[in-house]
């Protein structure tokens, strides 16, 4: 990626200068976010309530924070602004106003049907002895309770004071409650993911979940060392952006020169160069930081989030950083597990098909198109991936097949053929008695996939409706690679030619429902079987 996309994604907050500007770079490269004022609702049906409230609150702030004042002046108009505003701070409530019970049957709307626990409540009555101060402190969970007549400046400013507080607090509390449930079943989904960058994109979603806020995140793998554990990533020199939401999505998959990037990502990742262990940095606000992994001393992930992130959720972000800090790594390990049963697997299957003058290439087509079918054709992702899995071992049973019969150049003898088929069986036993779901789909594959639709296949001639889908569409997706690939007993076809055999065989051979998948796909397909030639034959 060049120095003009950079700019492009980083133009409203971010400066690319000369690289020799200091450290504090860090600090003054992000102007802070325009804080949302506190809303302030003030429920009175005196006109001049209103606009002494305001003048007596007007430049009021805490932390920095004014406030927003919104103006109700009856039981019913307070109601509809409670909400529309659910997220109101304060609310200042007159007791009486439409009756002696108005402000009290707001107060009970508020708790018991909204459930709005978060909005402080200081109730103000110009009639104190209507409703004794005494029974509504116990009977309502409310924050101060005044008359009009002593509720002077001082007392106002200081009771806002008080009750934005416990805004804040309660607020701070019911996010870090929510968090750390977010974080629970943030940690169950992270598994559903079948590749890296897509589990990485499910974290950075997760994270930003937590908060409820839009931010601006991308993952960075440093592979300017070695690949290691991380070897079924393709990763160039420079450093891979392999996940990303808001403007950093359009990245994915780039490469990341350290050269021309960002001067404040420059300098973080510098920070960390010479340290071992995971680290996080924050500031207060507008926030950058960069959480590196090391998932092996010579290979640095780093994770850049950029939000308006409170002090009160720093710890959340620790928390759930960390967690997925164990999570990559549990994740990285069972997917080097997968792909060392896969290339165990694959290897076995391999030596089996060498037998058969066929290459290695004709299994991982197989697999490929058996996938992309199983994909076209509405199966899960964790069916699909057993099937491109179970596809590759569909003639293991050939194993225990003669080479003076597998690799006869001429017709079988009728004798000589009822002995190849016994391949279905010898495959189908090495598999059955497995506990691993894969293996025992393999089994069905290797015993079923010379089956047919009109019930004329082996071994049980089985027909349509019989068949399991799965060995249907490995199938298809053998014999449509065979007739285009040279066998010792035959010379390739055309695709023309191989087209019209599937489509003749259609309903009698095959599946009609695969064929039509496989016509309907039929230049993605194609594209799998050039894309895996034969090196000989």
């Amino acid at each position: 990626m060049d120095k003009k996309d950079f700019i492009e994604l980083n133009q409203d907050n971010m400066k690319l200068d000369s690289m020799d500007l200091q450290e504090d770079a860090l600090e003054t490269n992000f102007p802070e976010l325009k804080k949302q004022p506190y809303k302030v609702i003030i429920s009175d049906d005196d006109d001049e309530v209103h606009r002494m409230t305001k003048l007596v609150l007007k430049g009021f702030q805490m932390e920095g924070v004014g406030l927003e004042f919104i103006d109700a002046f009856s039981e019913k108009e307070t109601i509809e602004v409670l909400k529309k505003n659910p997220d109101a701070a304060i609310i200042l409530l007159d007791v009486v106003m439409e009756d002696n019970e108005s402000g009290l049957r707001v107060v009970k709307f508020m708790r018991e049907v909204m459930n709005n626990n978060l909005t402080r409540i200081i109730l103000r009555t110009g009639q104190p002895g209507v409703a004794p101060e005494e029974r509504i402190i116990v009977d309502y969970e409310i924050d101060d309770y005044k008359s009009k007549a002593e509720l002077t400046v001082q007392k106002l400013v200081s009771t806002m004071y008080v009750c934005l507080r416990a805004h804040k607090n309660i607020k701070a509390l019911d996010r870090h409650k929510e968090g750390l449930n977010r974080i629970i079943h943030a940690s169950q989904d992270l598994f559903k993911y079948h590749s890296f960058t897509e589990f990485l994109n499910g974290m950075l979603h997760q994270v930003i979940a937590l908060y409820d806020v839009e931010v601006d995140s991308f993952y960075v793998r440093d592979d300017k060392y070695a690949m290691n554990g991380m070897a079924f990533i393709k990763i160039m020199e420079s450093a891979q952006v392999l996940a990303g939401t808001g403007k950093y999505e359009k990245l994915i998959g780039q490469n990341l020169d350290l050269n021309n990037c960002p001067l404040h990502l420059k300098k973080l990742i510098e920070r960390f160069e010479g340290s071992d262990e995971p680290e996080l940095v924050i500031r207060e606000g507008n926030y950058l930081g960069i959480y590196k992994q090391n998932l092996d001393k010579l290979v640095k992930n780093y994770i850049v989030l950029e939000a308006d992130i409170s002090n009160e959720n720093i710890e959340l972000i620790k928390l759930f950083l960390t967690n997925f800090s164990l999570a990559i790594d549990n994740f990285i390990l069972n997917m080097n597990a997968n792909e060392t049963q896969k290339e165990i697997i694959f290897r076995i299957s391999e030596i089996v098909e060498n037998r058969c003058d066929s290459t290695a290439n004709h299994l991982k087509r197989v697999s490929k198109i058996s996938s992309c079918i199983a994909e076209k054709m509405g199966f899960n992702q964790d069916m699909v991936q057993a099937i491109s899995l179970a596809s590759i071992m569909h003639d293991v049973g050939k194993i225990g097949i003669s080479d003076a019969i597998l690799l006869k150049p001429g017709k079988l003898t009728q004798e000589e053929f009822e002995n190849i088929k016994e391949h279905t069986i010898i495959g189908y036993n090495i598999f059955k008695d497995s506990k691993l779901p894969v293996l025992k789909l393999a089994a069905k594959i290797a015993l079923y996939h010379h089956e047919r639709s009109d019930g004329k296949g082996y071994p049980e001639g089985k027909q349509a409706g019989e068949i399991p889908r799965e060995c249907e569409i490995v199938a298809v997706a053998d014999v449509f690679d065979a007739l285009l690939s040279k066998r010792c007993y035959k010379p390739k076809w055309s695709f023309e030619d191989t087209i019209s055999y599937m489509e003749k065989e259609k309903g009698k051979q095959f599946a009609i429902e695969v064929v039509d998948v496989l016509m309907e796909n039929i230049g993605e397909i194609y594209e799998i079987f050039e894309s895996l030639p034969d090196e000989s034959v």
